[in-house]
């Protein structure tokens, strides 16, 4: 694919997804911590000495918005490169040149006065001004449509906003989506111990899918090799659907078993089992997993279009 690079500016106090991010960095901290205040004064805040600490937190975050206003304009500037290995965030360079400066002055700072936490902070911000995700790492993908945003989420802390401009989002949009597609048949087949294999396969699943519906699927579970081998390998397969944690739905056969396990025990009885799951009232982005386990876990993400 032909390589795609745009830089854009992108005003800070009025963006929804940079006010997020800054919500839970900051604001969740410096709430609980305004609470804890407040408890400890026992509510009465202007007799104690709360009314400072609350002023400071106060005075810390006006100076902190000024710094942004007067620094940056207000205003991230990102730049970003969609290519064959994934997609790249960087900080343009004018904008890199003063983070590194106050990053730099931060990491003194702490380190004179002691502070290794703000020297951390100063450390872990400045790594930051270059981020990249291969297309492998990808694990979920939500489109903003309306705000030129996608969002791309790969490991636990592993998310990425792509800012795009008006007239690139649709092409941008689309790449991401050819990359994360995975093949039609969603047919793996995994290597081999000793003499035995096993192998997987799974119909492929509606394309659009809504809350409610009734999903069907199919999956085949089948090994092969010698009996005598004197390893006792084994593998299961089973799909979920749904939110990544407790909200997963199962799917399963007419006798409700969700997970099929091919194993000595059973002499490696092969499975091809018609499933269902109903979709549960989930959002844009949630996920239908397909699982195949041999010794370690395959996961196969399909990004649902219409959750």
């Amino acid at each position: 694919m032909e390589k795609m690079q745009w830089e854009i500016y992108i005003k800070i106090f009025k963006n929804k997804f940079i006010l997020e991010g800054l919500l839970i960095a900051i604001g969740i901290p410096f709430g609980v911590l305004i609470i804890v205040i407040i408890f400890l004064s026992g509510g009465d805040i202007m007799s104690t000495d709360a009314k400072y600490a609350l002023f400071l937190i106060g005075l810390l975050f006006i100076i902190t918005y000024f710094i942004i206003i007067i620094i940056y304009g207000g205003k991230y500037a990102p730049g970003f490169i969609v290519d064959d290995k994934g997609i790249t965030n960087y900080t343009q360079v004018n904008q890199g040149k003063k983070n590194k400066i106050i990053n730099s002055i931060l990491i003194i700072f702490g380190l004179f006065r002691g502070n290794f936490s703000a020297s951390g902070a100063g450390v872990i911000a400045q790594s930051r001004q270059v981020i990249k995700i291969t297309w492998k790492e990808i694990r979920k993908v939500k489109y903003y449509p309306r705000d030129y945003t996608i969002i791309v989420r790969g490991s636990l802390n592993n998310k990425l906003a792509i800012f795009c401009t008006k007239e690139n989002y649709e092409d941008v949009a689309a790449v991401i989506k050819e990359k994360i597609k995975w093949d039609e048949s969603y047919e793996k087949s995994i290597g081999d111990i000793n003499i035995y294999t096993f192998d997987a396969s799974f119909s492929t699943p509606p394309e659009h899918i809504k809350p409610g519906d009734e999903i069907p699927i199919n999956l085949s579970l089948s090994s092969g090799g010698n009996s005598l081998s004197y390893y006792s390998p084994s593998a299961s397969a089973r799909g979920q659907i749904g939110k990544n944690g407790p909200g997963w739905g199962d799917f399963m056969n007419s006798d409700k078993k969700a997970s099929f396990k091919s194993e000595f025990k059973n002499n490696y009885a092969p499975f091809n089992e018609d499933l269902l799951a109903t979709s549960p009232q989930g959002k844009e982005g949630d996920t239908l997993e397909l699982r195949f386990l041999k010794n370690w876990v395959l996961r196969i993400k399909i990004p649902s279009k219409n959750m």
